[in-house]
């Protein structure tokens, strides 16, 4: 059985991947670090984004957590911003 997640990307994780939102379909009980790892196999540039910030459902998030996801979370990828 697979899930459905909405996914965002955000600044230079939208230029890597060359959009700005998908529905991504993965397996039932693929943690956040498993949809991750495909996510950069699907998009190997995302993968050298650097300091990534993983969201899941506006709550951060490890990518190498073992958050199982679920039908309809929002996973966005942020890159690092800094400021002054």
């Amino acid at each position: 059985m697979t899930i459905q997640l909405k996914v965002l990307y955000f600044g230079s994780a939208r230029d890597q991947t060359g959009v700005k939102e998908e529905d991504f379909r993965i397996a039932e009980g693929t943690t956040l670090k498993g949809f991750v790892e495909q996510a950069f196999t699907k998009y190997p540039g995302l993968a050298q984004v650097g300091s990534l910030i993983v969201a899941v459902n506006c709550e951060y998030e490890q990518p190498t957590s073992a958050r199982v996801l679920r039908d309809q979370d929002e996973v966005a990828f942020v890159p690092p911003v800094s400021g002054g």
